[in-house]
């Protein structure tokens, strides 16, 4: 493979890796300020939904090298390494999402259903507070699964 080859698959791979990054981080970002207007908790609702778009973007950007690293590896010395297919982008986009909304979700509802329960008790924050760690518990562990494969149909 001459230089111009490995220059283009190495500049297909950055794009794609920083083109998901900043996708899930603009997502999350916006998302946060629109719900931020809505419920007027600014900054919270911003801050946390772009951290979790930051960490969307970052383990699904790893998944996509790891899974280009483990191929390149099988194929055979002479041979061209693989190219980066759009199934591989559609995956990772799809892993983006599933982390996104894994975390983002398990959190959502358990502070949803914290502070109803705290609104029917009238003892509020006490189990909005405690039920927030737990969803964040529940969403980390989602989130480590989802990282280390788990729960992918097929594997990469």
């Amino acid at each position: 493979m001459d230089i111009f080859q490995a220059l283009a698959r190495a500049t297909q791979l950055g794009l794609a890796m920083g083109l998901t990054t900043v996708v899930t981080s603009l997502g999350g970002l916006f998302l946060g300020l629109w719900v931020d207007g809505k419920l007027q908790t600014r900054p919270w609702a911003t801050l946390f939904l772009t951290v979790v778009g930051v960490l969307a973007g970052s383990v699904s950007t790893y998944r996509l090298a790891y899974s280009i690293v483990e191929r390149a590896q099988l194929v055979p010395e002479g041979e061209q390494p693989p190219v980066l297919t759009l199934k591989d982008v559609q995956r990772t986009l799809g892993l983006a999402a599933r982390i996104w909304f894994t975390l983002a979700g398990s959190i959502f509802f358990s502070l949803l259903i914290g502070w109803w329960i705290d609104t029917q008790l009238g003892i509020q924050p006490c189990l909005t507070v405690v039920l927030m760690f737990v969803g964040l518990g529940a969403g980390s562990a989602g989130v480590y699964l989802l990282a280390k494969g788990k729960g992918r149909k097929e594997d990469v």
